[in-house]
């Protein structure tokens, strides 16, 4: 594309481009072509990687100018042009990956590869010059930049184009002192919380058992005597876990060298804040050292919140919180159910296929400092009129300064809370549950120094009524 700057008084331009600098010869149709009154012109019919050259004269009533400047430029490698992005639909999914989207814009070449956040998607197919779709690769929650890349080495990218929700990896939780995923998905990972036992080990907040109702076992080595490292929960569909979905048990232990008198008790409660456990089975491992060890059980019915154990013992027998033989190790991991009601709450959480609230940039109006915006949830994103809070995901998008944002219901005074704190230019994303007023509306107040306004995204996951 060439571009020059305004001339003043100038009615329109005329545009020259040449193989050479001397313009002894002219591209096909741009020998003093009218461009009219315009300070850009595409160029069409170059060739790949080849050095071009241009010039322009501006005219009015009274005349026609010299020439300007002439300007050089060389064309890309392959002559096309660089691909664009302009939406992804769905524009969120799952931190867990496998969501399908179908990513819209310009200029796709096939063999194009897509990114989520520098994360490779897969299933990629292009499915001609304006349509790609693709499958999510997994990712932590946020919002994420959505790249496609040609085979040229052409790329076109989209700011903040997907938003990753829920977590496949726990975080410890005070309350229920264990590894906890707040957020209902079709993973729940114990990660590294579990690696070790007691003393014994690397293992934070030992013993990780609800409530620390059950303490491990201090005798012995660190992966030389028993230890559980690792349970995972998984839906075998890949679908987000349910009352009634069957589900994985995956447990990582490190087995002693007699590991014949070493065995695995796999319990799970239907309310991780009250929990009353129902033992599964009893699995006892192959070999001496590190290995996995997997069972299946469908989730019941109970809290939105419900728990597995995994009790690794040197002999004895089953118990979900026996006598100890100094080498047990009890650990548990707690997760977020789908359509279940909510410890003590009265109300149930419905999940909705992830959905875009609200967008400040779509309209470029964003939040201005010290401002409150009332936002009308009901009716949109599958939210019915009878929610009293929504599951959501909130980005606010390079921030010019720092600040606060809070949600709150709109028919309450203001809490001194902030919902998401940030730092100037950077994309900070956080979720939660937001209360809504009777009629549900939900108030977004700026916290933000006098005279700066940020733009911000809310995506809904779910709501409780």
């Amino acid at each position: 594309q060439a571009n020059w700057g305004s001339s003043a008084g100038a009615n329109g331009y005329r545009l020259d481009v040449s193989p050479n600098s001397s313009f002894s010869s002219f591209i096909s149709g741009y020998n003093n072509l009218d461009v009219g009154n315009t300070q850009s012109q595409t160029v069409s019919g170059l060739s790949a990687a080849t050095t071009y050259f241009y010039r322009v004269r501006a005219y009015n009533g009274s005349g026609t100018s010299g020439n300007s400047n002439t300007i050089g430029t060389a064309t890309n490698g392959s002559g096309n042009p660089a691909p664009t992005v302009s939406n992804a639909t769905p524009n969120s999914g799952s931190a867990s990956g496998g969501t399908s989207v179908t990513i819209t814009g310009t200029g796709f070449l096939a063999g194009a590869t897509v990114t989520f956040g520098g994360s490779s998607a897969s299933s990629v197919s292009v499915n001609g010059t304006t349509s790609i779709t693709c499958t999510t690769p997994a990712h932590s929650a946020g919002a994420v930049t959505v790249i496609v890349t040609n085979t040229d080495a052409q790329s076109g990218q989209l700011s903040s184009g997907f938003t990753y929700t829920g977590s496949t990896t726990s975080a410890y939780d005070g309350t229920l002192r264990a590894p906890l995923c707040s957020a209902p998905s079709s993973v729940c990972d114990s990660g590294s919380l579990l690696v070790g036992r007691s003393s014994v080990g690397p293992e934070p907040n030992a013993p990780n058992t609800l409530q620390d109702s059950c303490a491990d076992g201090g005798a012995g080595g660190f992966h030389s005597d028993e230890s559980l490292d690792r349970l995972i929960v998984s839906t075998v569909d890949g679908s987000v876990m349910a009352p009634g979905k069957q589900v994985w048990i995956d447990a990582w232990v490190w087995a002693y060298s007699e590991f014949a008198s070493d065995h695995l008790d796999l319990y799970y409660a239907s309310n991780a804040s009250a929990p009353s456990w129902t033992y599964l089975t009893t699995l006892t491992p192959t070999v001496a050292g590190l290995q996995q060890l997997s069972t299946q059980y469908t989730l019941p019915s109970g809290s939105s919140v419900q728990a597995i154990r995994g009790v690794f013992r040197f002999n004895g027998s089953a118990s979900s919180c026996g006598t100890n033989s100094g080498y047990d190790d009890y650990d548990d991991l707690a997760f977020a159910v789908s359509g279940q009601s909510g410890g003590g709450s009265g109300r149930s959480l419905y999940l909705v296929t992830p959905c875009r609230l609200l967008d400040t940039r779509s309209a470029n109006n964003p939040l201005w400092a010290l401002d409150t915006r009332t936002i009308i949830s009901t009716g949109a994103c599958g939210i019915p009129a009878d929610a009293r809070a929504i599951t959501y995901h909130i980005t606010v998008v390079s921030p010019a300064a720092a600040g606060w944002l809070t949600l709150y219901p709109s028919d309450i005074a203001r809490p001194l809370a902030s919902t998401i704190s940030f730092r100037a230019g950077r994309t900070r994303a956080n979720n939660g549950i937001a209360g809504l007023s009777s009629i549900g509306q939900m108030n977004v107040y700026n916290g933000s120094g006098a005279g700066d306004a940020v733009h911000f995204i809310i995506d809904v996951t779910g709501y409780f009524k």
